[in-house]
């Protein structure tokens, strides 16, 4: 089943030992033998599953040295520390899972890491302050519960952070295609624009739009239209660097700004006509690439897009980004008039054969 992913499987397995001890413990099953075959089976369980599972062997080492201080315990015969070791290890797990797990960025997660190795220390040290340092007790049970608040508050700047960069990320880019808007991709450009300035680089400005993309709209409907949009998205972003931005920027219009088109650190920079020619053959690359046909969910209809791109490069076509932007949208509508394309909508797949 989906739920059993590596992780979880891994985790789970690696838990069930510690689970059987506490049972046992709380079930009031105390010989002590029955304790350390429990750990020793967990010790084989966690490096068995390690190995089946595939982890790194640091991995298989830390999860292995967890019952250490649990087998220390009992091999003293000290049955109730050893109970609380267990847990002391559980929850100094847990706190490491979750400065793992959380993203680093993220303050809060200190705060319930923390929380969650406190614990541990305080099941640590539980036993021996009980039997050496009685009137200490009432302190570290203030220290137990006071470590609720410091997670719950942690979680909820975790809960509040994440919500935060989830309202920036859906502020700067595009609902439907995850692409960057409009917004974001003008704060890119005047970025990339910066560079190609300081390093003497030169840059280009796509301006992609559909060919005859509201008949989709008409004849299929939104819902196909959102599929083509979204497949054509997909295509221009898996060919493009991490470096560029693409950004939807309208219902059915595109703009990609491609950073470093030739500068200084090149043997023998190009000219205005080497990099125009260049940026042509890219224009034919986008344009035979998104072109492809594209197979709606329905699985009878296959839509063929058709695409008008224009370019504009700097600093041989324009100076600033807003002028940029005016060329290649001049650029995109004469290819437009130039191409005539049609979206080509065929209802049958097999008529594709």
């Amino acid at each position: 089943m989906a739920f059993w992913k590596r992780p979880v499987l891994f985790l789970t397995l690696c838990a069930l030992p510690f689970l059987a001890m506490e049972t046992a413990y709380g079930l009031d099953i105390r010989p002590l033998s029955l304790y350390l075959s429990i750990a020793a089976v967990g010790v084989l369980l966690s490096a068995s599953a390690g190995l089946l599972l595939r982890y790194p062997r640091w991995m298989l080492v830390a999860t292995t040295l967890t019952w250490a201080p649990v087998i220390v315990c009992l091999a003293s015969g000290d049955l109730r520390q050893g109970v609380y070791a267990v847990l002391g290890v559980l929850f100094a797990l847990l706190g490491t899972t979750f400065m793992i797990s959380l993203p680093k960025n993220r303050y809060g997660r200190v705060m319930v890491a923390g929380g969650f190795f406190v614990w541990a220390f305080c099941f640590l040290i539980h036993p021996w302050i009980a039997s050496v340092h009685k009137e200490l007790v009432p302190m570290l049970d203030q220290i137990w519960d006071l470590q609720k608040f410091v997670v719950m508050f942690g979680l909820l700047m975790v809960s509040l952070d994440e919500h935060s960069a989830k309202a920036e990320y859906d502020a700067l880019h595009d609902e439907m295609t995850g692409l960057a808007n409009r917004r974001l991709f003008a704060d890119r450009l005047q970025q990339a624009l910066a560079r190609a300035r300081r390093d003497g680089s030169q840059l280009v400005i796509f301006n992609i739009d559909f060919d005859d993309f509201k008949r989709v709209n008409d004849t299929q409907g939104h819902k196909a239209g959102d599929e083509l949009l979204c497949a054509v998205a997909t295509r221009l972003r898996g060919n493009t660097r991490e470096a560029d931005t693409l950004a939807r920027v309208g219902g059915d219009e595109f703009l990609l700004v491609v950073s470093d088109f030739g500068g200084r650190d090149q043997i023998m920079p190009e000219g205005p006509a080497a990099a125009r020619k260049r940026a042509m053959a890219v224009r034919e690359k986008f344009r035979e690439l998104a072109e492809q046909p594209v197979i709606l969910t329905d699985g009878t209809t296959i839509l063929r897009p058709s695409l008008s791109i224009g370019f504009a490069l700097f600093p041989d076509d324009a100076q600033d980004a807003e002028e940029l932007c005016l060329v290649a949208d001049r650029a995109m509508y004469e290819d437009k008039r130039r191409g005539q394309g049609q979206l080509e909508l065929v209802r049958d797949v097999a008529a594709m054969a």
